[in-house]
């Protein structure tokens, strides 16, 4: 069951995108129960 969403706004925020998506991996809460939405705007640094 889906318990929590995670929505991140983001531009030419690369590896700060990627430090939080490790975070989130390394949490005690099991994947399946949470979404994460990772909304990108025109990025030009990889970001994706």
């Amino acid at each position: 069951m889906l318990t929590a969403s995670v929505a991140m706004p983001t531009f030419n925020r690369r590896e700060i995108l990627l430090q939080t998506l490790a975070s989130l991996e390394r949490q005690s809460v099991e994947p399946s129960r949470y979404e994460v939405l990772v909304c990108v705007d025109g990025s030009t640094d990889g970001t994706i």
